[in-house]
């Protein structure tokens, strides 16, 4: 094969390459850390769990619960007042943010 040839062959693997190398350098380095930019739950007795509620009050259905020691924790809508609708593994309902701490 002559070079004529190989060139649009080795100028598109040229572009794929720069452009994975730009997206390494726009993305930065991996995240050593498995739950970053999640919450975790804080201030719940090791025989209890952190309820997740069908409103945002106590006053509202229980439709989950998180284990007192619960990791992986993500916003999955807006708040009302100290309430978050939050998820747990598929689970979704409204959080007391006083028993949630973020981990960037």
């Amino acid at each position: 094969m002559t070079i004529a040839r190989l060139f649009p062959h080795l100028l598109r693997a040229g572009v794929a390459l720069g452009l994975l190398a730009t997206a390494a350098f726009v993305a930065g380095p991996a995240k050593a850390c498995a739950f970053c930019d999640t919450y975790r739950v804080v201030n719940v007795d090791e025989t209890d769990v952190l309820y997740m509620r069908s409103g945002p009050s106590r006053h509202h259905r229980i439709v989950g619960a998180i284990p007192h020691d619960g990791y992986g924790v993500i916003k999955a809508g807006g708040c009302r007042g100290n309430w978050c609708l939050m998820e747990h593994y598929g689970k979704s309902g409204w959080v007391n943010m006083r028993y949630l701490r973020y981990i960037q």
